[in-house]
């Protein structure tokens, strides 16, 4: 906890020194306050996470606008935090607009909205709706596979998430073996992460 505990510190002295100097309304002050949103996130405190957040988009709204990259970016930060905090018919409000709005600036083929796709799918299966979250992530990795091939980290990445979301064990096995395959020659947290949810798996199937 001392490292979040300094990290909190330090950043509230750099956003008291810009607020001194700058004003609040720039994108310095913003950057900090996503920063600070970030690490009450990982410290599990998401009320504090949504707050600053919340303050990142007001400044952000008025400095940018409520379509620039940087803004959708805040935003989508905030469903996951209101996600994390169970709040998943905010968040599926939110990440429709949002995934909208992101497709309509940069492109269904841009990686932010692919992002807001994941994020998407995350959420209806939070809310145990996996067959919309298969859709989602199938859309994903269809353009992924188009543009940046299948051994790209990006696309293993969403086959591993595509995979998680599956309700037959048996057909996630089969995915996992794949990426474990793949991830083989590097074994580190992709591989690590995959083998934890293929040994889930096979609880799930009855091979212990």
């Amino acid at each position: 906890l001392e490292k979040y505990s300094n990290a909190i510190a330090t950043l509230n002295e750099v956003m008291l020194l810009i607020k001194n100097n700058y004003g609040i309304n720039n994108t310095g002050y913003s950057d900090a306050l996503t920063n600070l949103a970030d690490i009450y996130s990982q410290l599990g405190d998401y009320q504090n996470a949504i707050k600053f957040n919340n303050e990142a988009l007001e400044i952000e709204k008025l400095i940018l606008g409520d379509r620039h990259p940087d803004y959708l970016i805040t935003l989508n930060n905030k469903v996951v935090y209101l996600m994390e905090a169970g709040d998943y018919e905010e968040s599926l409000n939110i990440i429709t607009q949002l995934n909208k709005t992101t497709k309509e600036v940069l492109g269904e083929t841009h990686p932010n909205y692919l992002t807001g796709l994941h994020t998407l799918a995350s959420c209806y299966a939070n809310m145990n709706q996996f067959d919309i979250a298969l859709k989602m992530m199938d859309t994903v990795l269809n353009i992924e596979r188009e543009i940046l091939g299948e051994l790209h980290p990006s696309y293993l990445l969403s086959l591993s998430n595509y995979s998680s979301y599956l309700e037959d064990p048996l057909e996630s096995i089969k995915i996992n073996n794949k990426l474990l395959s793949i991830y083989s020659e590097n074994k580190g947290d992709d591989y690590a992460r995959t083998l934890y949810q293929q040994s889930i798996n096979y609880l799930l199937v009855g091979e212990y």
